[in-house]
């Protein structure tokens, strides 16, 4: 996927591959899902926003764009995530199988199902979603994306250095 999606945060933009962003959307849409359920407002709206942004690129290859401070509207609810950040890194780095095909495919098709369940437009996407990755993704490549995303919300990333983009 050659296309690219934008990213603003306090009147930053910053351009990610969809390769990437795809897979950051569905794996943070997973975190909050597993360890925040619907307990924090903004976390949710986020949520909801990840799944919904994944299944359109993946099925629809949309561009999309979101704009963080929709949801990180306070210092809580950015330490957190940004520590559901860290658990992502941290599960990429040491978990061979965090991020494969398989997992994705699975992802999607839970948010498609999460959307349903809240009575979100699921219907547009099909019963059964395939990501369409091959095997042996590029790991590493990952995490440099995944580290950058998270310098770009704490508001650290040198654009300069990476040229505003993250490509594969």
């Amino acid at each position: 996927m050659p296309s690219e999606s934008l990213l603003e945060f306090k009147k930053q933009k910053f351009w990610v591959n969809d390769g990437y962003l795809i897979v950051f959307n569905l794996l943070l849409f997973e975190e909050i899902h597993l360890k925040y359920k619907n307990s924090i407002k903004e976390l949710t709206k986020l949520k909801n926003h990840l799944a919904d942004d994944a299944l359109y690129m993946v099925v629809i290859e949309w561009i999309t764009s979101i704009t963080y401070d929709e949801f990180i509207v306070s210092d809580e609810v950015s330490r957190i995530l940004i520590d559901l950040i860290d658990d992502i890194i941290f599960n990429v780095s040491t978990q061979s199988n965090y991020i494969t095909r398989d997992k994705l495919n699975y992802l999607c098709n839970t948010a498609r199902d999460y959307l349903h369940s809240i009575n979100k437009n699921s219907e547009q996407f099909p019963e059964n979603i395939d990501v369409g990755y091959g095997d042996g993704l590029p790991i590493k490549n990952y995490l440099y994306a995944f580290n950058v995303i998270k310098l770009f919300l704490q508001e650290k990333l040198d654009q300069n250095k990476i040229d505003g983009r993250i490509m594969g």
